[in-house]
């Protein structure tokens, strides 16, 4: 019996890899309704394409950080204060992400809620999803991006792109 493919899937894996195997990093903006797993394919797909990166001795270190566009703020794209309960201190999201994505060299960097967040955030922040760049740090084309929404009619605070 032949295994369904799931070319979607699919696509997003080899997005995913293009940076990693010396392309052009390309990317991704999934838009699908709420509730639907668009966080857990990535994170899925971020867990498998690390043990293979592990496996063909590419890299041991990978790191998969989760934005929530929604919880930075506009005037400064480092992000809201939030307690590192482990560490006992307060990080600033996404620019500590960022740098553990860095430190990594391979890894995913999802960004969730891009159409719930304000129109100035979502600005500031497509600069760093295109371009891997948030004020002087530059993510590696080795760090796949993906952004995901869900449509404007059924997202919190949904909008638009401009």
């Amino acid at each position: 019996m032949s295994e369904k493919r799931n070319i979607a899937a699919e696509a997003l894996s080899i997005c995913m890899q293009t940076g990693w195997y010396g392309g052009k990093n390309i990317p991704v903006l999934l838009e699908a309704v709420p509730g639907c797993g668009k966080t857990s394919v990535v994170q899925q797909m971020a867990d498998i394409l690390a043990k293979h990166l592990q496996a063909q001795k590419v890299s041991d270190t990978f790191s998969t950080e989760v934005f929530v566009l929604p919880q930075t703020m506009p005037e400064d794209i480092s992000g809201v204060p939030s307690p590192d309960l482990e560490a006992r201190s307060l990080e600033r999201l996404p620019l500590g992400g960022i740098r553990r994505l860095i430190n990594a060299q391979y890894g995913v960097a999802f960004f969730d809620e891009i159409t719930s967040s304000s129109q100035q955030t979502g600005a500031a922040c497509m600069t760093l999803i295109q371009d891997g760049a948030a004020g002087d740090v530059k993510m590696p084309d080795t760090i796949a991006r993906v952004a995901a929404c869900n449509p404007p009619s059924c997202a919190a605070a949904g909008r638009e792109f401009t």
